[in-house]
C-alpha cells in the first residue's frame, strides 16, 4: 500500500450511507483501525458521528466504544450496528485508470487550460479550477465521432444542468455548420485547426496537406 490512499467518495445510492453530514467510507476507517489494532483490540471513538469506526472495527473483527454530544448521532450509530456493512466499489476492485476515459492530447490541452478532468460524461471534459461569477466553466472537447453541432449541444445542455455561467468548447474538426452558438459558449479551435486556417491564408491548394 502506497502513502497515498485513492478511497473514492460515498455514492448516493451506497447502502452504507445514511445521510449523516460528517459520514466517512467503511473502507477509510477500515484501513486506519486495521493498522493500528489486531484482532479483538478495543477502538474508541469518541467523536463517534454516524458510527462508521464502529461498524469498521466490527467487521474486521475489534470492539468498539463510540461517544458523542448528539443524541440523533448515538442513535444512528446504533441502528448501523445491528446490522454493519460495507459498500464494495467498483473503482476500487477495476482499478482507477479503467475510469481514465481521456487520451493523452485531451489530458494534455485540459492541463493547459488548468482544468480539474472529468471523465465518463459525454458533455463535459473538464472544469475551469477558477469560478466564473461564482459559477463553474465547464470545457469540453470536440470528439473525433461528433460534428461540430453535436458538440455544441452536448455542452450546452451539460453545461446548463450543472448551472455554469460559461462554457468552453475547443473545436478539433472544420466541419461547422450553422447553428445558434449559447451566448455563454466560448468557442476555441485546437492548434491543428488554428494552423490549417492560417496556412490556407497564405498557400494554395493547402488541402492537399491533410488529405489520409
Amino acid at each position: 500500500m502506497s502513502d497515498v490512499w485513492e478511497i473514492p467518495f460515498l455514492n448516493p445510492k451506497a447502502k452504507e450511507r445514511v445521510g449523516y453530514p460528517a459520514q466517512k467510507p467503511v473502507e477509510l476507517l477500515e484501513r486506519i483501525v486495521r493498522i493500528s489494532t489486531d484482532a479483538g483490540d478495543t477502538v474508541l471513538g469518541p467523536f463517534c458521528g454516524s458510527g462508521t469506526t464502529m461498524v469498521a472495527a466490527e467487521l474486521i473483527n475489534r470492539k468498539g466504544i463510540g461517544i458523542d454530544i448528539s443524541q440523533d448521532a448515538v442513535e444512528i450509530a446504533e441502528e448501523r450496528l445491528k446490522k454493519p456493512c460495507k459498500t464494495e466499489s467498483r473503482l476500487l476492485k477495476t482499478g482507477i485508470e479503467a475510469y481514465k476515459t481521456k487520451s493523452d492530447i485531451e489530458r494534455a490541452i485540459l492541463n493547459q487550460l488548468d482544468c480539474d478532468v472529468v471523465q465518463r460524461n459525454k458533455g463535459i471534459d473538464g472544469f475551469l479550477k477558477k469560478y466564473y461569477k461564482n459559477a463553474p466553466v465547464a470545457v469540453k472537447i470536440q470528439k473525433a465521432t461528433e460534428n461540430f453541432n453535436d458538440a455544441v449541444e452536448l455542452l450546452n445542455n451539460a453545461g446548463k444542468k450543472k448551472k455554469c455561467s460559461a462554457t468552453i468548447l475547443i473545436r478539433t474538426q472544420d466541419d461547422s455548420l450553422a447553428i445558434n452558438i449559447p451566448s455563454n459558449m466560448i468557442i476555441i479551435d485546437d492548434y491543428k485547426t488554428q494552423l490549417q486556417h492560417k496556412l490556407v491564408q497564405f498557400l494554395p491548394n493547402v488541402s492537399d496537406l491533410y488529405t489520409e
